[in-house]
């Protein structure tokens, strides 16, 4: 690791090796927590593009939607900030894996609720300026950090909770290249997800000999509520190795800033003369 820099490469490949090796169960936590939510907000936009101009007939049905998204919001930061606190203690070399007490993962009271309140912030400017080309990539780059620093959020503030985040932005390129690659995994992700499914269809056809043409009807991105669903799953698919990449890039920033990294970097030289003296 060269000293002063975040290495877009190295974060994917330690997030890359870390979800699959050390962090399945804790990952499997994180999608179990966020389901709930993926699919309830998949409801809600599919019935709001469904009401379309006559939305405002049905402002008591959409609240009454829109408390069970916020009420399935909770358990999935919870979710996050347990699989985060599991990514920076793999990290740091410390037990995370199956064998760690869940007791040892759990955020404390104050920390989650400084992350509750800046990932609620963020979860209200994506509803406001999400749909802009611009603002989406920005604010869901915000609420992967917010999640990747929840175990550092010790003294929660309305404007402290809210800057640690951004202030874990330096330097902003590498972030935004990662933002960039996971992106594109979220696509390729959606589009195997669909193909996998179509596989499916296509299989059960063949083999039982019944009926399918309902599902193969249902099963088409012409579908609105399927292809809400299938958004939904990729995401949850792609977000343990988001939160991960980005644990790991949050690390590397504070280790620059403690300086850290140039005193692995020279432990690592003398390492390697060692090693050819001998």
């Amino acid at each position: 690791m060269k000293p002063g820099g975040v290495s877009v490469t190295a974060v994917l490949d330690e997030a890359a090796e870390l979800v699959p090796r050390e962090l399945a169960s804790w990952a499997g936590l994180l999608a179990l927590t966020s389901l709930p939510l993926r699919f309830l907000e998949a409801h809600f936009l599919n019935r709001l593009f469904q009401l379309g101009d006559n939305a405002t007939d049905y402002v008591n049905y959409l609240l009454s939607l829109s408390w069970l998204v916020a009420l399935a919001l909770l358990p999935a930061l919870w979710g996050r900030a347990v699989f985060a606190r599991a990514c920076a203690l793999a990290l740091s070399g410390r037990a995370a894996g199956r064998g760690a007490p869940l007791r040892a993962l759990r955020p404390s009271f104050p920390s989650f609720a400084a992350y509750a309140y800046a990932a609620t912030v963020a979860e209200l400017l994506l509803v406001l300026f999400g749909w802009t080309v611009v603002a989406l990539p920005l604010l869901a780059l915000y609420a992967g950090l917010a999640a990747a620093t929840t175990y550092l959020q010790e003294r929660p503030g309305p404007l402290a909770s809210l800057a640690l985040p951004i202030r874990m932005l330096r330097p902003f390129f590498p972030f935004l290249g990662l933002t960039a690659i996971f992106s594109v995994a979220l696509l390729l992700a959606l589009i195997n997800l669909f193909f996998l499914f179509a596989l499916g269809l296509w299989l059960a056809g063949g083999a039982s000999g019944l009926d399918l043409s309902w599902w193969q009807v249902t099963l088409t991105p012409g579908n609105q509520q399927y292809l809400m669903l299938l958004i939904a799953c990729a995401v949850t698919v792609v977000e343990p190795f988001w939160i991960a990449s980005l644990v790991a890039a949050v690390r590397r920033v504070r280790a620059r800033e403690s300086g850290e990294d140039l005193a692995a970097w020279f432990a690592d030289i003398l390492t390697r003369d060692r090693e050819e003296a001998a």
